[in-house]
């Protein structure tokens, strides 16, 4: 399972995700191994590397491999990790599953909106008497930001 002679794990989190990819996988000459993957997502996720998190809770989410049955539970908490991270997939995700104003202004701050977080928006503008307490003195902007993407959200 090691990336190099002396059997280290990576030290670098990306290079640990990487190889976790490869034997989830089974790619780059790495034979497909889950329980070796598990293990360096979670080393990578304790380093705090986002897309290592979000790749857990995906994991989580579906009950894959050495990680079953599902857990929703962990792949909430494993995703709402990546999502604050800025992390932009585990953002949407967040905005899906447990919409919200923070989710919101995150998916606007990294420009990845899409057509859930557009709804939410809009429903949270209509749901809400004040949306300006919750969201915070950027809520013009954050308006404005959506408008110019509703052209292109909604075809």
């Amino acid at each position: 399972m090691s990336s190099s002679s002396n059997g280290d794990v990576p030290p670098n989190p990306l290079e640990c995700y990487d190889l976790a990819l490869d034997y989830l996988r089974g790619r780059n000459g790495k034979s497909r191994n889950e329980f070796a993957a598990y293990h360096l997502l979670e080393i990578a996720a304790k380093r705090n590397f986002h897309k290592a998190q979000r790749t857990l809770g995906e994991l989580y989410m579906k009950g894959v491999g050495c990680i079953y049955p599902p857990n929703p539970t962990k792949a909430l908490q494993l995703m709402e990790l990546a999502a604050a991270g800025g992390d932009p997939i585990a953002i949407h995700f967040m905005n899906v599953h447990k919409p919200g104003p923070l989710w919101i202004r995150k998916a606007i701050e990294c420009e990845y909106i899409t057509c859930d977080v557009f709804s939410s928006f809009l429903l949270q503008l209509t749901n809400k008497e004040d949306i300006t307490s919750e969201m915070g003195e950027g809520t013009k902007l954050y308006m404005d930001k959506i408008a110019l993407y509703k052209d292109y959200i909604i075809k």
